[in-house]
């Protein structure tokens, strides 16, 4: 016996009877809504220069973010996380064409960065404290994992520099 959910209507989402739209929003569809978002969160350039570039003001982008926003969120919420899976692919790669794909930290200094985190430092402060952004963080994160999943002998490796460090270290230091 399966039990359907009720379907949710989010403040300002699409009825919930009615389909999603996937139609761009104010001109901006889900691919270049994640290069905006990208662009706006790698915190280079000034806000209000990121919104010129693409012909926004920051009353538009709002409304565009907002309505992106609640489509993915309504869609969740029936249980379709396809448009929550295709906005992070998105995002990840327009993240990923702002800054070097390639590990910006030999692996012993990553393994360093990870054991502070899992020790439950606070990821942002870590990242702040060697001199990368957060965005700058994932690139050297995912080019690192990438590289790790196709060498078992690495990987070993890494995962030993990362107990030892979080061993050696003892508690959080920048929580």
């Amino acid at each position: 016996m399966s039990e359907s959910r009720p379907v949710v209507q989010l403040p300002g989402g699409p009825p919930a009877d009615a389909p999603i739209p996937s139609d761009p929003v104010d001109g901006v569809d889900l691919q270049t809504y994640a290069l905006i978002s990208a662009h706006l969160a790698e915190g280079v350039d000034p806000r209000d220069r990121v919104l010129h570039m693409h012909r926004l003001d920051e009353t538009r982008w709002l409304h565009i973010e907002q309505t992106h926003l609640l489509r993915i969120a309504s869609a969740t919420l029936r249980g379709d996380r396809s448009r929550a899976e295709e906005f992070d692919r998105l995002y990840l790669e327009a993240q990923d064409a702002l800054g070097p794909v390639e590990p910006s930290r030999p692996l012993d200094r990553y393994a360093q960065l990870v054991a502070r985190i899992e020790r439950g430092d606070n990821p942002g402060l870590v990242a702040k404290q060697d001199g990368l952004s957060l965005a700058d963080f994932g690139r050297l994160s995912r080019a690192w994992t990438r590289r790790l999943a196709q060498d078992a002998a690495m990987s070993r490796q890494f995962r030993e520099w990362v107990q030892h460090e979080k061993v050696s270290s003892g508690g959080a230091s920048g929580r």
